[in-house]
């Protein structure tokens, strides 16, 4: 169970947001993002996530940076997952969402698409709804209703940050099992992922995902 509430938890993220020039990913090889899963009572869950820059390729007006997961569960066994990247074209930010559920296994071919984040940030500011289908889980998650809400300061164990918050539904299955949720996500640029809160269909909080520390 705890492996396909991890999996759950990730198909809810991969709308998580990458040129050199700040954008919805940190773009600076070597650095290393810590987060932390807690539930809705702030009790930490699962152990730490880090997510480890590799390399930053430029293409173009392309950026391309390729990231290391590295999990460790609440024993301290620590596993790396490597192959992610995150792309810009400085209009759009995407995911390739199936190196990220790579850390489920090998081989996990994803068909569809994580979803298009505008670089460019505003009240209203939408994405086109998207969908990822990953059989060897048999798990699919739809995306809709994706756009931002609000501009506003975020403070964690790792700063505070000038973040605006993305909203989008997550409808889908792992497993037979249905994910049905809402999630308020907020980025900052440069840096990516402060903290995500996933909530129930009727808003009852699920979890919440926050960065807790940056090391470059």
């Amino acid at each position: 169970m705890k492996r396909i509430a991890l999996i759950i938890l990730s198909l809810s993220l991969l709308c998580q947001a990458a040129a050199a020039q700040q954008t919805w990913f940190c773009s600076e090889a070597g650095t290393r993002l810590t987060y932390v899963q807690k539930d809705a009572a702030g009790a930490l869950q699962n152990g730490t996530m880090q997510y480890a820059v590799r390399d930053v390729q430029q293409s173009g007006s392309v950026t391309r940076i390729g990231y290391d997961v590295i999990v460790t569960d609440v024993a301290g066994a620590s596993k790396t997952f490597t192959g992610s990247y995150a792309q810009t074209d400085g209009k759009s930010f995407t995911q390739d969402a199936g190196a990220f559920m790579g850390q489920f296994g090998s081989g996990l071919e994803a068909k569809g698409g994580a979803p298009a984040i505008p670089e460019t940030p505003s009240v209203g500011a939408a994405a086109e709804d998207c969908s990822i289908v990953i059989d060897a889980l048999m798990a699919d998650a739809r995306y809709s209703n994706i756009r931002f809400t609000r501009h506003e300061q975020v403070t964690t164990l790792a700063g505070t940050f000038d973040c605006w918050c993305l909203e989008y539904d997550v409808k889908g299955t792992v497993a037979f099992i249905s994910i049905d949720t809402k999630v308020e996500q907020w980025m900052a640029k440069g840096v990516g992922d402060v903290k995500v809160v996933t909530k129930s269909k009727n808003g009852k909080v699920q979890n919440i995902k926050e960065l807790v520390n940056i090391v470059k």
